[in-house]
This record gives structure tokens, sequence and C-alpha cells, in this order.
């Protein structure tokens, strides 16, 4: 650890307000945490966090903003899906 610098460490934390979020509230917030983070992450070229937080980001986003399918538009969208092609080995 360089000298001089002190490391807060919290063990233990009381649930605060977010913890009566709910859940789409909750979504909402940790995208737009998780989006600034990845801003903050690729100004300071930290790559491999920028790469979570971006994870991060789109499943959070996900939860927020929930798109319905229809049954037909999904079979449609997994016909157009490349299939898998399986090889033998040699």
């Amino acid at each position: 650890m360089p000298q001089g610098k002190t490391i807060i460490v919290a063990a233990h934390r009381q649930p605060g307000p977010e913890a009566s979020l709910h859940p789409h509230e909750a979504a909402v917030y940790l995208a737009d945490m998780t989006l600034q983070m990845m801003k903050i992450a690729r100004t300071q070229g930290l790559k491999p966090l920028e790469d979570l937080f971006e994870l991060a980001y789109y499943e959070a986003y996900s939860a927020a903003h929930p798109v319905d399918v229809s049954p037909e538009d999904f079979e449609e969208w997994q016909a157009l899906q490349p299939k898998p092609t399986l090889r033998r080995k040699r």
C-alpha cells in the first residue's frame, strides 16, 4: 500500500433508503450509476472495468425497460439467427 494513503473499507452497513426502492426504480438508478462509472473507467483508461460496467449498464437498462415481443415475432427472430455448425474432431 502506498505510504501516506489511507484505505477505508466498510465491513457492514445498515440498509439505506435504496433498500425501499421499487425494482423498476432500482434498475433505473443502477443503469444511471453504472453508465457514470463506465464513463469514468473509459476516461481513466481502465478498459476491463469499462467493459464490466458496460455489461452491468445494459443489464440494468434492460431490466428498467423490458421489451415485450409477440410469440410470432420471437419465432421470426429465432429463424433469422445463424445456425450453429457442428464440426467433427479430427
